[in-house]
């Protein structure tokens, strides 16, 4: 965690000289905590949300005082619990999910999302935006609760190691100084891929949370 802690920083820190440099570029910043499910199938079924994150890095090129293409870096956190509702125990890396039980599940992944964003003009410092765009990226960690144990295991070697996705977002942005906006706003992921590898082990991640972040 801390190598990735250093990473972003280094990041931030180069998205901030840029931002003195670059006309037509705007960087922001954003935390999202979220409320996160997977959406299963066949021998797995969605028992329940968990909570998750995504911390971002974006760099805006404007090409229009109001649109602009964006490209970032992110660290998402996404998960959910999920039930056997087969006919036979399913096997994770640790342990057998009995039938009729359920886990809890999470990955992380490091991702590019990429998109378009639009901003109204501003009125009494506010403004309003909606962005959307696409993500993709690589598995960085995992872990599953084992529910006869209540231990936390790796679940790594049992979680894809591309993700990709949608995103969707909306909400207010208020100026507090030239050029720098407070954001905050709802945002939405809906992912392409299953979490899980195997055809018997499966769940789409999907999440829905607040967004919170500045624009300079």
């Amino acid at each position: 965690m801390k190598k990735y802690t250093l990473f972003f920083c280094m990041v931030l820190f180069g998205f901030s000289v840029l931002a003195q440099d670059n006309k037509g570029w705007k960087f922001s910043l954003g935390f999202d905590p979220m409320i996160t499910w997977l959406s299963a199938k066949d021998d797995l079924k969605s028992d329940g949300s968990r909570l998750g994150f995504d911390f971002s890095l974006y760099a805006e090129n404007y090409f229009h005082n109001r649109y602009a293409f964006y490209i970032g870096l992110s660290y998402m956190n996404m998960g959910g619990k999920l039930k056997n509702n087969g006919n036979a125990p399913l096997s994770f890396n640790y342990f057998d999910l009995e039938q009729s039980i359920s886990t809890s599940l999470n990955a992380q992944y490091l991702s590019i999302p990429f998109g378009i964003k639009l901003h109204t003009a501003e009125f009494r410092l506010f403004s309003y935006y909606f962005n959307a765009g696409l993500y993709t990226g690589i598995r960085v960690g995992g872990s599953v609760r084992n529910p006869t144990s209540n231990e936390k295991c790796s679940i790594s070697n049992d979680v894809n190691l591309i993700t990709a996705g949608c995103q969707l977002g909306s909400g207010l942005m208020y100026a507090i100084a030239d050029g720098t906006y407070l954001q905050t706003g709802l945002k939405f992921n809906y992912g392409f891929v299953d979490m899980l590898k195997t055809s018997k082990l499966n769940g789409q991640p999907l999440g829905v949370g607040l967004h919170i972040g500045i624009l300079f």
